[in-house]
Formats: C-alpha cells, sequence, structure tokens
C-alpha cells in the first residue's frame, strides 16, 4: 500500500506534540507518585552503560500512544513499530499491566487507574491529551511553495519503513530530583543538565537500505513561557533520494559553533587534539540532545568513541542531519576518511550508520550502534576535525 510522506509527517509530529503534553503532565506530578511511575530496570532492557536505568510510565505511555495513533491512519504499521520500551509496566501492588491504548476511552481509563491509582487529576489530564482528536491535524509551515509540492508528491510503500521510537530519551535527567528549582527555568541554548535535555525521539528508515529517511524530534521542557509553563519546540527533517527537506530556519543553518560534545569515557589524547585546535569540549546528556544541539548548530560535532547508543536513540536525529548534509557515522571509520585518495561524498554516504527491523530481545546488542559515532552538519566540518584526529 503506497502512503503519502506528508500523511505520515504529519502524524508523527501530532504525536510528538501529544508526546510532550504527556510527559509534562506526568513530570509535573512526580513528586507525590514517584514510586508509582519510576521503576529500575533488570532485565535486558537496561543499559549496561549505567549502573542504574530507569524507565517511567511517561515511557511507556508514550510510546503506547505513538503506536495506537500511527496504527490508526496507516492500519497494519504497528508490527514494524520498535521502540526502547516494552509494553509492561508493574503497579505498585506488583502486577504487570499492559499499556495498549484502544478507541474505547473506557478502556484506557482502567489502564490508568491500575497505574495511577485514584490520582483523578492526572488520569482526566491524560485522558484529554490522549483521546481529543479535534486538533489532531497540523498544518506543515513550508519554506516555499516548490518545497510545499515536492513533499505532497511524495509517497513510499508502507511495508518498505520501520520505526524506532525512544519516548523519552535522557530519562535520568527527567526524574532527577524530583523537584523544580531555578535551574529548571533556563534560557541557556545548550543545557548541560536537567530537564532541557530530554527529547521525545520519533525515526523513519527504510527496511530495505536501512537509510533513516526522516526523523521528527521534540523537547518538551525547551522553555517556560510568561505563565511559567514548560514549551517545546519541535523539530523535523527527511532525505529521500536526493531531495532534503527540514523546518530550520536559515540562521541556524548558518551557525558556526566551536564546540564539540563528547562522551563520559573519552581519552585524553583525543581531547588534547581538540582542544589545541580551539575546539571547546563540552559532555551533555542524551544523546538525541547531542544530536540536536549538532542538527541546530549549538554545537559542530558530537564524537564518542565508546559503544553507548541504540537504533532509538539516533534514527530520529540521524535522518534530520541527513536533511541537512550532514550524517552520522562510526567511530572506528573516520581514519579512511582522512586519506587523500579516498571519495569523500561517497565513502560517506556509504559508511552511515544503518537501521534494521529488531524487536526487543534477549540482548538489546542486536540494536545497539558501532563502538562511537560521529555526528555532523556538514563534510568540510567533518574532514577538518577527522583530519585533527590522525
Amino acid at each position: 500500500m503506497e502512503i503519502k510522506i506528508e500523511d505520515l509527517l504529519q502524524e508523527l509530529i501530532q504525536i510528538s506534540k501529544k508526546s510532550a503534553q504527556i510527559s509534562r503532565i506526568i513530570r509535573f506530578e512526580m513528586n507525590d507518585m514517584i514510586e508509582m511511575i519510576v521503576q529500575e530496570k533488570t532485565d535486558h532492557s537496561k543499559n549496561p552503560r549505567f549502573l542504574h536505568d530507569y524507565k517511567t510510565f511517561a515511557d511507556v505511555l508514550i510510546q503506547s500512544v505513538a503506536i495506537f495513533f500511527l496504527n490508526s491512519k496507516f492500519p497494519g504499521l504497528s508490527s514494524r513499530i520498535f521502540g526502547e520500551e516494552s509494553e509492561v509496566f508493574v503497579n505498585r501492588f506488583g502486577e504487570k499491566i499492559v499499556v495498549e491504548i484502544q478507541n474505547n476511552p473506557n478502556y484506557t481509563k482502567e489502564i490508568l487507574e491500575k497505574i495511577l491509582s485514584n490520582n483523578s487529576t492526572i488520569i482526566e489530564a491524560l485522558m484529554k491529551i490522549i483521546h481529543n482528536t479535534d486538533n489532531d491535524r497540523c498544518e506543515i509551515a513550508y519554506d516555499s511553495l516548490e518545497t510545499s509540492s515536492l513533499l505532497r508528491s511524495l509517497t513510499t510503500k508502507q511495508d518498505n519503513i520501520g520505526i524506532w521510537i525512544d519516548p523519552i530519551d535522557s530519562t535520568s535527567e527527567y526524574i532527577k530530583d524530583c523537584s523544580f528549582t531555578n535551574d529548571d527555568d533556563h534560557n541557556d541554548p545548550l543545557p548541560v543538565k536537567g530537564l532541557g535535555c530530554v527529547t521525545c525521539l520519533f525515526g523513519v528508515f527504510d527496511i530495505n537500505t536501512g537509510e533513516p529517511i526522516l526523523g521528527v524530534l521534540s523537547q518538551p521542557f525547551y522553555r517556560k513561557n510568561k505563565q511559567s509553563e514548560f514549551t517545546e519546540r519541535c523539530f523535523w527533517g527527511l532525505k529521500i533520494g536526493h531531495l532534503r527537506i527540514n523546518n530550520f530556519k536559515r540562521n541556524s543553518l548558518e551557525k558556526n559553533s566551536k564546540i564539540i560534545l563528547i562522551g563520559n569515557d573519552e581519552s585524553d589524547v583525543l581531547r588534547e587534539k581538540l582542544i589545541e585546535s580551539y575546539y571547546s569540549l563540552i559532555y551533555v546528556p542524551g544523546a538525541g540532545h547531542k544530536l540536536m544541539n549538532v542538527a541546530i548548530g549549538e554545537a559542530a560535532m558530537m564524537i564518542t568513541s565508546s559503544k553507548t547508543t541504540y537504533f532509538w536513540d539516533t534514527c530520529a536525529a540521524h535522518a534530520i542531519l541527513r536533511s541537512m548534509g550532514g550524517g552520522l557515522i562510526p567511530f572506528e571509520n573516520c581514519q579512511n576518511l582522512a586519506d587523500e585518495n579516498v571519495d569523500l561524498d561517497n565513502e560517506i554516504d556509504t559508511i552511515q550508520i544503518k537501521y534494521t527491523a529488531q524487536r526487543n530481545t534477549a540482548n538489546n546488542e542486536y540494536c545497539m550502534n558501532s563502538r562511537g559515532l560521529i555526528a555532523y552538519r556538514d563534510n568540510e566540518t567533518l574532514l577538518k576535525v577527522i583530519r585533527l584526529l590522525k
């Protein structure tokens, strides 16, 4: 079955808005309900990087909401939607609840009541977001009539696409403190901690080639408005064939940052080479947060030399970077690109991170990216930094 790319993009943008709202509602109530809505991962889904790895009810609910709406719009697509979380959440009585959204609001209410007990205020707020479809169609702002025409003409076979979801990326920042301080009222364009590091990620990939083709990324806790309420911002981008479209403003595309975002465990040798070339090195949490800041120009690149990310962490932002002429490549391949005899453009396209259809298994290694990653906005910056690392 052929589907319109524009319809898929509109649905993902609307889901990202619902995700941002759900994440805020649950987060604001977390102080009083932390034992109900936060639990530690102890099985194969645990990230081995962390001593303690957590998931929240927001993670599970957002993923279930996304699957429901995507499958409602595109029947049969749910079999090709993959995410970080399972659909099971354990309530405070030890009962395993399968969090599944259906058309019947009463069914959703029963699920919410089993997990949130008698917290009627939060249940009603979540019900309103999940089942209110009055304004579910969003209008995409195009920079030109030509762009609008090109996107509206794009179609793909539904069987050819898969979707990777990370409902709450940077969960540790999401649950940290369980209180709001002045730090949360941030205006820092590149937050290094706190709620500003949280993202909701929805990435579409071509099942046959593994290439990321469309990404939608929401930052639920972007800024506070005049009423001291958090508001979100959303970025999207696509690259299909030679066509590249995104919603970035021109001034963000023209930024020339001297910041490189790095992992926590980078070697002193790597750090020294970059610092000697007048780059500032900053560690920030969250793969989605790192990649977003490369895309919007707050950072020139992201470099991690260790195995730290999964398909759900990177697919959405990778597609956005590709829409700008950038990308995401394995760290271990970077030295080959510095060879003057290499056809740079062709080689970069060849070694881009690829994605596969993969359910959670007994070993999440199957969903893990390569040993390390380099994210970049353009080939010129990529080559410049790679030559520094030789």
